[in-house]
């Protein structure tokens, strides 16, 4: 993790982020919070934040678009701001995505070793310019308390802009109108291809600073190259746009060694044991499922007890013909519930090797990542996120 030092400038604005800002769509308040405009940057903050003298800062601002020639655009965009707020990492950030927006939480400390906890997400407004949001707290209960409020705000913005694409928000369901077909990404994840999908034990930070222990799941091709918590089912596409995902492995002397092929772990070199590491399996073509789900991993700190999430849902409910809801259903998985017939949030499934189609009424098409865990099909990953049955 990159560590970084600068000037700390917190107060009722937070300093430049990134480059010079230009207007698009206008920022709208939010009420019961304190904003103020300075030319194109727009600062919120609740008003009971500052009453109890620990701010909530929320800023928006406009960047030039670097993503044309650099892959890792959003990376470079947190490491300067980290940089000129001289504030460095530490814990492992957490990163993902709300439909098209990019997300990045972690949590900081300033050169007087004080925590601090970040929030960054941007996404794409055209070729030339991306909208950025920046928000943190010294106090992670009010971090965790607003961070959910300015990240719908940030996302109804980002529809408005039209710099956003398919995926939900963390309470509401982002859907296309009725009739508008949205065609699926070919996947050339082939189970020919594969010799073995796994799940790693390994151990991240959460805000607060609590270390929990978490199962990311890797691709092992046989080409001798793997794929790293896959999210993206084109492949070329992934080796081209996150190619820190991928990597070289071989098995030896009992040991599952590889060596990564990109920053920030170029020919970084691993070695897991056998007993860190458990494979997984694929469905059956035509496999169904039944029952409400909830997600333990994929962002956040929701496995901690805690209720912010970044990622598309939280809960999916299946049942045995082959429909499915984001909706909370209650008493289980009935399939007369109207919520698998009407809803926009709501469609019909099918599973097939390591993938999992998901069509929605709305004519929306997702292909994600799909598998088993091992001797219990109750359990499940969609992505790189983890599903357990719901209790209530």
């Amino acid at each position: 993790m990159r560590h970084i030092f600068t000037t700390l400038f917190i107060a009722l604005s937070i300093g430049i982020l990134i480059g010079n800002a230009t207007a698009q769509t206008a920022v709208e308040p939010i009420d019961g919070w304190k904003i103020t405009r300075n030319k194109d940057a727009v600062t919120l903050s609740p008003n009971a934040a500052f009453a109890n003298n620990q701010p909530f800062i929320y800023r928006i601002d406009i960047a030039d678009n670097l993503s044309g020639n650099n892959n890792n655009w959003f990376e470079t965009l947190i490491e300067k701001d980290l940089s000129q707020s001289n504030w460095k990492e530490k814990t492992k950030g957490l990163q993902n995505k709300i439909g098209s927006i990019k997300t990045y939480v972690v949590q900081t400390g300033d050169n007087s070793s004080k925590t601090v906890y970040v929030a960054y997400l941007a996404y794409i407004i055209n070729s030339d310019k991306i909208r950025v949001a920046k928000m943190h707290s010294f106090d992670k209960n009010y971090f965790l308390n607003n961070f959910k409020i300015a990240t719908l705000h940030f996302v109804n913005l980002a529809q408005k802009d039209g710099g956003f694409s398919t995926g939900t928000t963390p309470d509401k369901p982002i859907t296309q109108p009725t009739g508008q077909q949205n065609n699926p990404i070919e996947t050339n994840l082939k189970l020919s291809d594969i010799h073995s999908v796994i799940i790693h034990l390994e151990y991240e930070s959460g805000l607060g600073g609590a270390v929990y222990p978490v199962y990311n799941p890797y691709v092992l091709f046989k080409d001798g190259t793997i794929y790293g918590e896959p999210d993206s089912l084109d492949l070329a596409a992934s080796k081209r746009n996150d190619p820190k995902k991928w990597g070289v492995w071989r098995i030896e002397g009992g040991l599952l060694k590889i060596t990564w092929n990109a920053k920030p772990d170029k020919y970084k070199r691993e070695e897991w044991k056998k007993d860190s590491y458990k494979n997984v399996s694929p469905a059956k073509k035509g496999e169904t499922l039944s029952g409400s789900f909830k997600t333990m991993s994929g962002g956040g700190n929701t496995a901690l007890g805690g209720d912010v999430m970044i990622v598309s849902s939280n809960t999916i409910t299946f049942n045995d013909q082959g429909q499915f809801t984001l909706a909370k259903v209650g008493g289980g998985s009935s399939s007369t519930v109207s919520s698998y017939y009407k809803g926009q949030d709501a469609g019909t499934y099918t599973l097939d090797g390591y993938t999992i189609e998901l069509r929605f009424n709305g004519g929306k098409t997702e292909r994600k990542f799909f598998y088993f865990y091992p001797d219990d099909r109750k359990y499940f990953g969609i992505g790189t996120s983890v599903y357990v049955p719901r209790t209530k």
